[in-house]
């Protein structure tokens, strides 16, 4: 049912996993750390199937304007002038981002996979009790050592595709002799419209963000280290509604239930395991044309400010978080 090909996408390598009965399909780049390029998921109209990530154009790929569909790892988001303090010891990250300089979205994203492996494995379609086959992606990468940053952690990261959904699965263990601090997350632009018809943008998308705080940035849209209720305000998307005009470029303190994004026919849903992705940060471009709904362990700058999730741990332990992507019709 399923079947794996190498295809070349802006002359880099590309892996495709495709369903080969209904076409829907994932697309990763695993010389740039497992990027996720493409999703076409079902569409729940009945059209085929819909890719509902906004992706890199070929000339893009390499130039990584947006981080799309990157991994963020060790660390996601930014660290103002790469400078941070682990116990007791500071450090200085490379600068990737020189218009700011700052260090932003860790340092696999530009780095090839290890240990890469495919499969096809059967289960349980939930609620069916029939059984189901679905495409399963494996690969680790380390995360270090490097400059400004000498531990050694290495992340395991596990695809499970079927047809309507992508879930992904982590874990990250410490191969070093000392503790390691690190946090995750993932990049992706998301959009419900079809390729052919995406000049309308995201303004006319209903979205519904389950959190109960939202923590505060200054000017330079970094972390207070305070956190802040959400009910009532302007970013207030605990009950669905209109995305509209408003400029979005925050981080969220999650509660339990799902990110949805809808626009009235085709419901995305985002669902991310709480105790190990507590926070979703949500941006909106230049252009408006997606929105990115990154779930991630940590806030903005966690390394500075330990209190927003940054994770530490000791030789030889392990971390593991998942959270999950699924396309579903709006008529329930």
């Amino acid at each position: 049912m399923y079947r794996f090909t190498t295809l070349i996408v802006g002359g880099i390598e590309t892996l495709r996993c495709e369903n080969r009965k209904n076409g829907t399909f994932i697309e990763i780049f695993p010389g740039l750390g497992g990027t996720i390029h493409r999703i076409g998921l079902k569409d729940p109209k009945g059209e085929g199937v819909l890719n509902i990530l906004t992706c890199d154009s070929h000339k893009e790929i390499l130039e990584n304007p947006w981080f799309r569909g990157r991994f963020l790892f060790p660390f996601n988001d930014r660290i103002p002038g790469g400078l941070y303090s682990f116990e007791g010891r500071q450090y200085c990250l490379p600068i990737n981002e020189p218009e700011t300089g700052d260090a932003i979205h860790g340092s696999i994203y530009n780095k090839p996979v290890q240990n890469l492996k495919t499969e096809i494995v059967t289960g349980m379609k939930n609620g069916t009790g029939k059984s189901e086959f679905s495409a399963v992606i494996r690969w680790d990468i380390e995360g270090g050592p490097g400059e400004g940053y000498p531990f050694k952690p290495v992340l395991s990261v596990k695809l499970l595709f079927s047809g309507d959904s992508l879930t992904l699965s982590f874990t990250v263990r410490n191969r070093g002799e000392t503790p390691l601090p690190f946090s995750l997350g993932w990049h992706p632009y998301f959009n419900l419209t079809p390729a052919d018809a995406r000049g309308g943008g995201v303004d006319h998308l209903m979205l519904s963000i389950p959190a109960g705080r939202y923590i505060e940035v200054d000017r330079k849209l970094l972390p207070t280290g305070k956190l802040f209720p959400l009910a009532g305000g302007e970013y207030d998307f605990s009950h669905s509604r209109r995305i509209g005009r408003g400029a979005l470029d925050l981080g969220f303190s999650m509660l339990d239930g799902d990110v949805i994004l809808s626009d009235g026919e085709r419901r995305l849903v985002v669902r991310q395991g709480k105790k190990s992705f507590p926070y979703l940060q949500a941006f909106i471009p230049p252009g408006r044309g997606s929105i990115a709904l990154e779930p991630v362990s940590a806030g903005t700058n966690a390394f500075n400010r330990p209190n927003l999730g940054l994770n530490t741990l000791k030789p030889g332990s392990e971390w593991s978080g998942w959270f999950s992507v699924g396309l579903y019709s709006s008529r329930v």
